[in-house]
């Protein structure tokens, strides 16, 4: 999520309905053998694909080029075809970088709603804001090593670590 990595040509419906698994398309065999079951499958595709839009409360975006999309629209398409895998597992790569203070908040929201809904979510995160808003758990690594690791309130109070964080 650091960096947005969409199909700038296709439009935002189009980007999250790449990632809808068991399309028809998978399998020649089955598209040509069933085309009216693929034009089924892929109305079934499109409206999957705009739940997750709306999910992440982008749907106003759905026909608009992912080209022509602010870094922090991009983000949330990236999202919505993050959540289009139905993975249960979820890494974030700084989901905030990059992004305006109200568009972090949202993204820190999704997350939080992500969570609830009972999925796994591994953060790489150098913001504490964004780190204390979201963490359960934090390990804190230092040039590819595991320096500390437990709630945020106990790494947040060790002074090697804010030291070391923060780099005085």
């Amino acid at each position: 999520f650091q960096n947005v990595r969409s199909f700038p040509g296709l439009t935002a419906l189009q980007n999250v309905a790449m990632a809808v698994p068991h399309q028809p398309g998978e399998s020649l065999l089955r598209l040509f053998a069933m085309p009216f079951g693929s034009i089924r499958a892929d109305r079934r595709t499109r409206a999957k694909a705009m739940q997750h839009l709306e999910f992440v409360g982008a749907a106003d975006l759905a026909d608009e080029l992912v080209g022509n999309l602010a870094f922090g629209q991009q983000k949330l398409v990236a999202f919505a075809r993050m959540l289009a895998t139905d993975a249960d597992v979820l890494l974030l790569d700084e989901p905030t970088s990059g992004v305006d203070p109200k568009s972090a908040e949202q993204i820190i929201e999704l997350v939080r709603s992500l969570a609830a809904m009972g999925k796994t979510i591994c953060i790489v995160e150098h913001s504490l804001h964004v780190v204390t808003s979201l963490s359960d758990r934090v390990v804190f690594m230092d040039a590819g090593k595991v320096i500390a690791e437990g709630s945020v309130d106990n790494i947040t109070k060790r002074e090697d670590l804010v030291d070391l964080y923060f780099g005085t």
